[in-house]
């Protein structure tokens, strides 16, 4: 909640995705809300949130460096730590493992302090390679 009050103290727009209101673990995110942030529902969402706030769109699951695959696209999903991931999506650790050092080696992840994975700011940039969004529509930049 300290890095939502923190945006709105900078004038950055905050999203939020609502929970159910039976459960505590919902209530911050709720409350976010209720207070003016962005309501996303899902991917497609926040997809075109992000290009319309922001001027960048994903143009599909593709970068130019081919499919993302479950791993990193769990990953952008959330960081995490190499024995989540393997629970979130029925793999084991040791698989988990060899994608994650693979994806690193290629700069697609790093790993945080904390231990848990993440895409890094290249791959996210590279994933917008060529597009930005203006007032008129699409525009290709390479």
């Amino acid at each position: 909640m300290y890095t939502a009050e923190a945006a709105v103290e900078l004038g950055r727009i905050v999203y939020a995705i609502p929970g159910s209101i039976f459960s505590p673990n919902s209530s911050g995110t709720n409350r976010l809300l209720s207070e003016g942030a962005r309501v996303i529902a899902d991917e497609a969402e926040l997809s075109t949130a992000i290009s319309l706030d922001y001027g960048l769109m994903r143009l599909g699951q593709k970068s130019a460096r081919g499919a993302v695959g479950p791993v990193l696209s769990a990953l952008v999903a959330s960081p995490a730590r190499p024995d989540e991931l393997a629970e979130r999506l029925n793999e084991s650790v040791l698989t988990v493992m060899r994608t994650l050092t693979d994806h690193e080696a290629r700069g697609l992840v790093e790993r945080l302090p904390d231990g848990r994975y993440s895409p890094t700011q290249s791959f996210y940039l590279g994933q917008n390679e060529g597009v930005r969004v203006s007032m008129g529509g699409i525009c290709r930049t390479s």
